[in-house]
């Protein structure tokens, strides 16, 4: 998986203070990310990732199982941002 360098994290955003919580709090979040042929789900404490050809596809099959697991998605830019999160923690 190509290696994006990313900016300087803006710690006054919402999104970027919930993924500080779920990582803290050690949640298995799920985070969709750009990946060489199309996008990829990962969740954060493993390494291991399934890639689909559209972001769309991606982020639906993510939205299922972060539901099923009652955690958080969060889903990246091509620039390796995070555009987007969802949670389904109860």
């Amino acid at each position: 998986m190509n290696k994006i360098p990313l900016p300087r994290r803006n710690n006054d955003n919402p999104t970027i203070r919930a993924y500080d919580r779920a990582v803290r709090r050690g949640r298995k979040s799920y985070h969709v990310v750009p990946h060489e042929d199309g996008w990829a789900v990962r969740r954060l404490d493993a390494s291991t990732s399934r890639v689909f050809g559209t972001k769309i596809v991606a982020v639906d099959t993510a939205k299922g199982m972060a539901k099923r697991e009652r955690t958080e998605l969060f889903i990246h830019g091509r620039d390796g941002r995070i555009r987007g999160r969802s949670s389904y923690a109860s």
